[in-house]
């Protein structure tokens, strides 16, 4: 098996999270254009992610590992802090979806663990 973190430093082996960050999930073909200058952080994250965009946030919808949508309401706050703390640690997919009809998939992993 391939280690992935170091429980003894706390830290990812980074070219195995760099891997794993880079795949994105295919969504249908919905005339919706991929936004660049939008970033998600901390990333591992334990139970808030950050989203910075450069465009107002319309929604927010969250994936399994699978690519299956996970029916949550996502909490933005006015600083565009995402709260998820209510789902189990995991690898996830996160769409951004913009009001200026673009959006963005980030892969994101949740750890129990700062």
């Amino acid at each position: 098996s391939k280690t992935i973190y170091l429980a003894s430093s706390r830290s990812w082996v980074e070219n195995v999270k760099n891997a794993v960050l880079d795949k994105t999930i295919s969504t249908k073909d919905d005339g919706i254009e991929e936004l660049e200058g939008i970033s998600i952080f901390p990333n591992p994250f334990v139970d808030v992610v950050h989203i910075s965009s450069p465009v107002k946030i319309e929604r927010i919808i969250l994936y399994d590992i699978n690519g299956t949508q996970i029916e949550r309401q996502l909490t933005v706050n006015n600083k565009n802090d995402v709260f998820l703390n209510g789902i189990p640690p995991g690898f996830y997919y996160i769409a951004v979806f913009l009001n200026n009809n673009s959006k963005k998939i980030f892969k994101i992993i949740k750890t129990n663990e700062s």
